[in-house]
């Protein structure tokens, strides 16, 4: 089924300031090929959810409740000036905050929290942001579908980081989405949950929706996996740390692997190892320019030669990494400035990766002490 699109819409791009703009935006953008849309949870939710869960289980009643009320209200937010779904989406906030509400009252009367109770909470931001999202579509009139992920995402019982068990999310496929998207021109699903055999909700790590969109680009036989962001492409540095960032235009499935293996938060592994052995072309846009995009395709002349720069955070420390930089632009550009590094760990690792380990508190420090050296070294990062 080669007309078949798939497209991964972040929570970035779904945020509560214009979450349903940009969404509406995304959907008019697709022509006409069928699309299997895959939605994360709106915003900051999951980690909202994960800090009123973890509050419940201290029982900390007026936590948690404060933080489930201050969530909500974000959801409301976004209705504002949507008349038209107003009254049905308030309908289901209430009714899903009512649900977390009891769970989380549970939490705090037993005081404990375990795994398959923390993914039944996490569970609601991507539950929330399909049914909301299926509103939508309705009004505006979509031949769609609305298929939540648990019945179609099949997992083991691996609480927090279940595995896929791909022979009955292929069974689910066969069964359920081919035959509705015969009919239909858009199946919506979301990334990150999934369900066990038995019907428990389960979720299958940060940043696992690409994988969820991956799976199902396979299942579909779709050349390509469109990842929608809050940034155009993937940059040669956080456009949220450093300025004058530019776009990298392609990387190869071997480029993203290692971005990948050093904790680059956008390329998910599995993703990109689905992606290679499939031959899949994955593609990083955005709604606020729809001209700029990344692709992750087979190795070309045209693949990725500018590094590129981005922090990884642990508990305490954090890395700045800087990938794809050779021995003589290490010796040239990063020995001279080693005196501004005087408090971290400086390693170049092979022949391609620079690590810049230090502490946290220092952070604001280092950007300051580096930015202008690599805009003005790596093209602008």
């Amino acid at each position: 089924m080669t007309n078949v699109k798939v497209a991964k819409i972040g929570g970035a791009t779904l945020n509560f300031d214009s979450g349903y703009d940009n969404f509406r935006k995304i959907i008019e953008s697709f022509e006409e090929s069928k699309v299997i849309i895959v939605v994360s949870a709106f915003g900051k939710t999951t980690s909202m959810l994960k800090e009123a869960a973890e509050a419940a289980a201290y029982s900390n009643k007026e936590k948690y409740k404060i933080q489930l009320e201050e969530l909500k209200d974000k959801y409301f937010s976004m209705l504002e000036g949507e008349d038209a779904l107003k009254e049905e989406a308030t309908v289901l906030i209430e009714k899903r905050f009512r649900e977390l509400g009891n769970i989380l009252m549970g939490v705090s009367t037993i005081r404990e929290l375990s795994d398959r109770i923390l993914d039944k909470i996490m569970a609601y931001g991507e539950l929330l942001a399909g049914e909301l999202l299926a509103i939508m579509l309705e009004f505006m009139g979509k031949n769609f579908n609305y298929i939540p992920a648990p019945k179609l995402m099949i997992t083991d019982r691996n609480f927090g980081q279940a595995k896929p068990i791909y022979e009955a999310i292929s069974v689910n496929f066969k069964t359920i989405v081919n035959p509705k998207l015969f009919y239909s021109d858009i199946i919506l699903t979301q990334g990150y949950i999934a369900g066990t055999e038995n019907g428990d909700l389960t979720t299958m790590g940060y940043e696992s929706s690409n994988y969820t969109a991956s799976i199902l680009t396979s299942e579909a036989d779709a050349d390509e996996l469109e990842i929608w962001t809050d940034t155009p492409g993937i940059r040669t540095a956080d456009p949220k740390l450093f300025k004058n960032t530019h776009l990298i235009e392609y990387i190869s499935y071997n480029q993203a692997l290692d971005l990948a293996k050093l904790g680059f938060k956008l390329i998910h592994r599995a993703m990109i190892e689905m992606a290679a052995d499939k031959g899949i072309i994955v593609k990083y846009r955005t709604i606020n320019n729809l001209e700029e995009q990344t692709v992750i395709a087979v190795e070309n002349s045209t693949m990725m030669h500018d590094p590129i720069a981005f922090i990884r955070n642990t508990s305490e420390t954090a890395v700045l990494i800087i990938y794809n930089v050779d021995v003589v632009q290490y010796m040239k550009y990063i020995l001279p400035i080693n005196h501004l590094l005087s408090n971290m760990k400086v390693d170049f690792k092979g022949n391609s990766v620079i690590h810049i380990s230090f502490d946290k508190k220092h952070i604001d420090t280092l950007i300051d002490n580096l930015a202008e050296f690599l805009e003005e070294q790596y093209a602008e990062i």
